[in-house]
């Protein structure tokens, strides 16, 4: 057995830098799965059969990558690489729901995330109040635009984080047993919640907001929340492309004029339904993304898209510098649709609905609200941000359901129900 104090220890140094390096997320990820399955041995999958139809699922949406590598626009060899790491990491995760968790050692797992998570929101207060801690993190060679840039995204990944990491704490808060106990958990939940509003990552926060009104509502109706996760995903992958591509884009590019991100995701997400339009059925493939006609093109260099819109209609940024697809949609829906297609985005329904239908089955209504926070937050990142096959934010994926595992065995042994 490991002693408790490192396993404090690893899971708040862990979480430290994966918030600091998002990179490190991956050998996280991984340590997270691997370390329980060499200790636990013949006993690591005990609780396989519990989640059979989220791995089946699984093994679907698996599937339907590997057939759109067939069809890709980079190489052969780039296309298996990109499949085979989608693959391990669908393994990882799918270790990871099986993997059996004790509410002693779960316990001792959400200390170390609530030490953890306190350093890294204490340190965006410090990078948004003061911006002394932003120096260690500029190399001594970079220049002046590369330092602003390093300072002004320093707060992103260890902000979105936070927002998913609050859900476990607050659940084990909820389910501390005496006031004191209690306070104790609610202290650190408070400081990440606070950590993530004080960063000014719009994202992290607004996907915070959104994660706990579904957890609210979730308590009391989990099968509502779980319709609209499914409904709101289901949309964006089938209905959306179809109503973006057809419709007015003045509306939206007005809406948002006040944020260039904003504007310019509006514009990369009209760029991507045009490119759905062309190939609506199986899609470009698999990473296609990456290698879109016109993709790397700036928005001024593309005299076709205005068609779509005016130059007056978009700020003087998105117009100069805005590039029509930079790597990705910035939409995990709308990649999947436009790399894997009609096939790949059922799969992908199909898996979330299998996620959501075993989060309604848990017992636990603080149990449920949790996850259905978690899963919220982290679609709701996944919705204007990151792009869906980075190695860190698959790796995120996989933590998110090792900590919600780890909260609700700890949140049952400290109501006395383990």
């Amino acid at each position: 057995m490991i002693p408790a104090a490192l396993v404090v220890l690893f899971v708040a140094a862990g979480l430290i830098a994966v918030a600091a390096e998002p990179n490190f997320a991956t050998p996280a990820a991984l340590a997270g799965v691997l370390i329980p399955v060499l200790l636990l041995r013949r006993r690591a999958l005990a609780k396989a059969s519990e989640a059979t139809p989220v791995l089946i699922a699984l093994a679907l949406f698996v599937g339907t990558v590997w057939a759109a590598s067939f069809w890709g626009l980079a190489g052969p060899l780039e296309l298996a690489e990109r499949a085979g790491k989608i693959t391990l990491f669908a393994l990882a995760g799918g270790i990871a729901l099986c993997l059996p968790v004790s509410g002693r050692g779960a316990v001792t797992v959400l200390i170390g995330l609530a030490l953890g998570a306190t350093a890294v929101a204490l340190a965006l207060a410090e990078n948004s109040l003061v911006g002394a801690l932003a120096d260690l993190f500029v190399p001594a060679e970079a220049g002046e635009l590369e330092a602003i840039f390093i300072r002004a995204n320093l707060h992103k990944a260890p902000a979105v984080v936070l927002a998913l990491v609050f859900f476990p704490l607050a659940l084990l808060a909820l389910s501390a047993r005496g006031r004191n106990a209690g306070l104790a958990i609610w202290a650190p939940a408070g400081v990440t919640a606070a950590g993530v509003a004080i960063s000014g990552h719009e994202t992290a926060l607004l996907a915070l907001a959104a994660g706990a009104s579904a957890a609210g509502l979730a308590y009391w109706t989990p099968r509502l929340v779980g319709g609209l996760v499914l409904m709101t995903v289901g949309f964006l992958m089938f209905a959306a492309p179809s109503l973006l591509h057809n419709g007015d884009l003045k509306p939206l590019l007005d809406a948002t004029r006040a944020s260039t991100s904003l504007q310019h995701r509006v514009l990369i997400a009209d760029f991507a339904a045009a490119r759905i339009a062309e190939k609506p059925v199986l899609g470009w493939g698999l990473d296609s993304a990456r290698a879109m006609p016109d993709g790397s093109k700036g928005i001024s260099e593309t005299p076709s898209r205005l068609t779509r819109f005016a130059v007056d209609d978009l700020t003087p940024k998105v117009w100069s510098r805005g590039q029509n697809m930079p790597l990705h949609p910035h939409n995990m829906a709308l990649q999947v649709r436009l790399e894997l297609g009609l096939p790949g985005a059922a799969a992908a329904l199909i898996l979330l609905a299998a996620g959501v239908a075993g989060v309604v089955r848990l017992q636990s209504a603080r149990g449920r609200a949790m996850a259905f926070g978690m899963m919220a937050t982290y679609l709701a990142i996944a919705s204007v941000s990151y792009g869906a096959w980075q190695s860190w934010w698959m790796s995120v994926l996989i933590l998110t359901v090792l900590l919600g595992r780890c909260a609700l065995a700890a949140s049952a042994r400290l109501r006395g129900t383990s």
